[in-house]
């Protein structure tokens, strides 16, 4: 776990969210017996360890969710984890809970 990751990862969410909130159009498919409903739902976008990992390049996605893991713990970060059926997981970062002064401070 680096302390540099770390902070590259705050300094983006804090990027992220400095842009207000960002809204997204999914498709929701619902499997029937007959046949699958779609339905269209805007719902709230979240920086990911995912996009994180497009971003931060130097960095491999292991690296990323085990320091955002760190961030979570330590009460810099709120997030959640999202687990994929194909075993893979990685975390949504949902709100910076203190500003980058604080963040340094206590690093």
């Amino acid at each position: 776990m680096s302390l540099e990751l770390q902070k590259e990862i705050f300094q983006e969410a804090l990027k992220f969210f400095s842009q207000g909130e960002i809204y997204e159009e999914k498709e929701i498919i619902t499997p029937g017996c007959f046949s699958s409903s779609v339905e269209t739902e805007i719902k709230r976008k979240y920086i990911t360890s995912v996009e994180l990992e497009n971003i931060l390049k130097n960095y491999s996605i292991d690296e990323i969710n085990g320091d955002v893991e760190k961030l979570i713990e330590k009460g810099f970060i709120r997030g959640n984890r999202i687990g994929l059926t194909t075993g893979n997981t990685f975390y949504e970062i949902t709100e910076c809970l203190c500003d980058l002064d604080e963040f340094l401070e206590d690093l």
